[in-house]
């Protein structure tokens, strides 16, 4: 768990931001930037999940939450549009254009929605605001916050510090996406060159 410890709404902005920039030498504080994220925009998870064009999952952090509830929300169909509206917003949404689901998921979808019901509302994340930050034809990536349930709707300056940020998270997503890609095609090459063969995970231990 990690705590900024800036009080004014400046300061966790400034501290999100920082900790953004800092993902793309040093990947391991996605998790303190997400949370950072998260807490700048007064909820409480960030979450970054990316899918492959068949819809699978090749990348999913979500912070403040037990690792367990990955496992149960993705058995639950957090992958399946038809059993969860914030996929089916994010399939739809354009790039880098915020959307909040109490803009697009009605009390009445949410009530009878099995995934809010039981596993969104009773595990903190009753409202989420997300943003597409990378779409190509082999992945769709996006990220959202998450506020529970007593942290309430989004207003407006939340909904701005999130668009403030969500340049700094693209650039850090499209940064590491392509260093990535350049060591794998430098793995693959030197594979190649010694007639080797490999399966390559992600940092998840997903097969990609």
């Amino acid at each position: 768990m990690m705590r900024s410890g800036h009080s004014s709404a400046e300061g966790r902005l400034e501290a999100a931001r920082s900790l953004l920039l800092e993902t793309v030498v040093e990947p391991g504080r996605w998790d303190d930037a997400l949370t950072a994220f998260a807490e700048a925009c007064g909820g409480r998870s960030g979450q970054i999940i990316g899918l492959s064009s068949s819809g699978n999952i090749v990348l999913h952090r979500l912070t403040e939450t037990p690792p367990e509830f990955l496992q149960d929300v993705e058995a639950f169909g957090l992958t399946n549009m038809r059993a969860n509206p914030r996929l089916r917003i994010g399939q739809s949404a354009p790039v880098m254009q915020l959307r909040a689901d109490q803009d697009f998921v009605s009390a009445g979808e949410r009530a009878a929605s099995p995934i809010y019901t039981e596993m969104f509302d009773p595990h903190g994340f009753s409202h989420n605001c997300q943003i597409v930050l990378l779409r190509t034809p082999e992945l769709l990536v996006r990220a959202s916050v998450s506020r529970t349930k007593r942290q309430g709707i989004f207003d407006a300056d939340a909904l701005r510090t999130f668009m403030a940020l969500a340049p700094y998270l693209q650039a850090a997503v499209q940064t590491r996406a392509a260093l990535g890609l350049a060591a794998v095609h430098a793995t693959l090459a030197t594979l190649e060159a010694v007639k080797a063969a490999a399966f390559i995970l992600n940092a998840d231990g997903r097969l990609i």
